[in-house]
């Protein structure tokens, strides 16, 4: 389902102030987006553009699933039966008698004129190549029976997620004849890169705290703008150094015991960013000795 409404959109912009501080400037702009659901308009900051939109009338999203789904001479459970891909787009033709009917749900005013198929969507609204605010496009899609590959535990006549010694529960499907050997490769691949992306908000969170730890500092000299950002350049180049160092030594310790090698290698990395701050602060003071 998709409803043609104004959408807003706003973008904050932080600002150091004369004299020291910060204000926050939001700016809001309003665009006509085919959107997946209704838009409440009467909340929109700019009054111009409030309680302008509506809907012609309203749809919910549905999918009909198979009742019985089968694996060779196994019915497969829904949590597999949910992995199945290769959606297509399924054709829809409407006849006169259904196009009336369908205007019924539209309200008094709104004939059949108002109901258009092409392809595979349904569109209500006066005319699909110049759509109005409130008009609604339908789209259909099908999952055709095609060759699937699983990797699951059998029981009986069905299959259940095998679950490991250590309590994680394990299954997969990939579309296609795929052979065991590739469908676990697969598994391993995905598997490291959710872990490295996890690392890495991580990381970035862990930088982002030391930041707003170090935050006040800048705020403190902002009373002289230029000094202000300055020295908030500075205090982010050294969050940014002890977060890298500190997730840095996490994963290592982690990684002692099954990745020797890899974790003894984080640890040279993290005696280098440290030593590299040790290097920096031992040449600012060096440098306000000498102004001194």
């Amino acid at each position: 389902m998709e409803y043609y409404q104004w959408v807003e959109s706003s973008r904050s912009e932080t600002r150091k102030k004369l004299g020291g501080g910060e204000e926050t400037v939001t700016t809001y702009t309003y665009d006509l987006k085919w959107s997946n659901r209704p838009v409440d308009s009467s909340v929109f900051e700019d009054p111009l553009y409030r309680n302008r939109n509506t809907v012609l009338t309203t749809v919910e999203d549905d999918s009909i699933v198979a009742s019985e789904v089968t694996f060779g001479a196994y019915t497969l459970p829904s949590f597999l039966v949910n992995g199945i891909g290769g959606a297509r787009a399924l054709p829809v033709e409407l006849s006169a008698e259904k196009k009336e009917e369908i205007a019924k749900l539209l309200g008094e005013g709104k004939g059949a004129d108002f109901v258009h198929s092409r392809d595979n969507t349904i569109y209500l609204g006066g005319n699909p190549n110049s759509p109005r605010v409130g008009d609604l496009r339908v789209s259909f899609t099908e999952t055709p029976p095609a060759d699937i590959s699983i990797v699951a535990r059998v029981i009986g006549s069905t299959f259940e997620q095998f679950v490991a010694s250590n309590g994680y529960t394990f299954s997969r499907i990939d579309m296609g004849t795929v052979s065991p050997e590739t469908m676990f490769e697969d598994a391993k691949t995905a598997n490291t890169v959710m872990a490295w992306a996890l690392r890495a908000v991580g990381t970035i969170l862990v930088i982002a705290g030391l930041s707003l730890v170090f935050a006040p500092l800048s705020v403190i000299a902002d009373f002289i703008p230029l000094l202000g950002t300055i020295v908030g350049a500075g205090t982010g180049l050294v969050a940014f150094l002890l977060g890298l160092a500190w997730s840095l030594l996490l994963i290592a310790i982690a990684w002692i015991r099954f990745r020797p090698l890899l974790a003894g290698g984080l640890i040279a990395a993290v005696v280098a960013i440290l030593a590299l701050l040790y290097m920096k602060g031992r040449g600012k003071k060096a440098a306000g000795g000498s102004a001194a």
